[in-house]
């Protein structure tokens, strides 16, 4: 699997995983209630990762260089999803639920870009050995 394609991947896993959380905990999950929270998520992340570099294989693969990148990504992305989401269903815009969305999922985000990040090291330095 190509690094872009392992990023894009692990980033889809992270916002699916916090939706399906969200939607067994408040109405249950379903493929709908899937669509209408994580397309506007995972799109707004693709849209706005992309234009700041986070999916680039050689900035992610460096702590120092991908974690802050991540780290205001993350929140302009969420936004973006979160007010898409918002004119698709009518609500979800209560500060509660923006402040959860961006600090949980910046945080999963930011835990699955380390492991790439430390893999990454590791095999540049069995590589070298």
């Amino acid at each position: 699997m190509k690094p872009r394609t392992a990023l894009i991947i692990g980033d889809a896993v992270v916002i699916t995983f916090f939706v399906l959380v969200g939607l067994n905990n408040h109405e249950g999950v379903s493929l709908t209630g899937w669509a209408r929270n994580a397309i506007p998520l995972t799109t707004s992340w693709l849209v706005i990762g992309s234009l700041l570099g986070v999916f680039r294989p050689q900035m992610a693969g460096s702590l120092t260089t991908i974690l802050p990148r991540v780290a205001l990504a993350w929140p302009i992305a969420a936004m973006i999803g979160l007010v898409a989401r918002y004119l698709i269903l009518g609500h979800g815009l209560e500060v509660s639920f923006i402040v959860v969305t961006i600090i949980t999922n910046l945080v999963l985000l930011l835990i699955v870009r380390s492991v790439y990040a430390l893999t990454r090291r590791a095999a540049r330095e069995e590589a070298n050995s």
